[in-house]
C-alpha cells in the first residue's frame, strides 16, 4: 500500500511542477494583443484557480482570472480579479483586447 500512495504522491508532485511552469510561462510572456492581430479571433473565459486539499475533491480556495487566447497565433494573457467578471468584464475587455478583434466566450 506504501508503494501505491508514493506513485500517487508522485504524480501529484509532477503535476504541481508543471502546473507551475505554465503559470511562469504565461506570466512571463504575457502581453496585450497588439494592432497587428486586429481582426482575428480570440477565446475569452474566467476561471478560478485554486488549490484542492489533498488534490482532491472541489476547489476550497483561489483567484478568479480572466484568461483569452487568440486562435491564429496563439498569443495568451491572464489577468486576476477580484470576484467574477459580470460588472467589470467590458473594461476587461477594452483594456487588453484590440477593438474589432472578434471575441469569444460562453459566458
Amino acid at each position: 500500500m506504501e508503494f501505491i500512495w508514493n506513485i500517487f504522491q508522485s504524480c501529484a508532485d509532477w503535476r504541481n511542477y508543471v502546473f507551475g511552469v505554465i503559470i511562469d510561462f504565461i506570466v512571463i510572456n504575457i502581453e496585450k494583443m497588439e494592432e497587428r492581430v486586429k481582426k482575428q479571433t480570440t477565446g475569452i473565459d474566467e476561471s478560478k484557480i485554486g488549490k484542492r486539499k489533498y488534490n482532491r475533491g472541489h476547489l476550497v480556495e483561489g483567484q478568479w482570472v480572466f484568461d483569452g487566447v487568440e486562435h491564429d497565433s496563439g498569443h495568451c494573457f491572464i489577468v486576476a480579479v477580484h470576484g467574477r467578471l459580470e460588472k467589470i468584464l467590458p473594461s476587461l475587455i477594452g483594456l487588453w483586447i484590440e477593438s474589432g478583434t472578434t471575441a469569444i466566450s460562453d459566458y
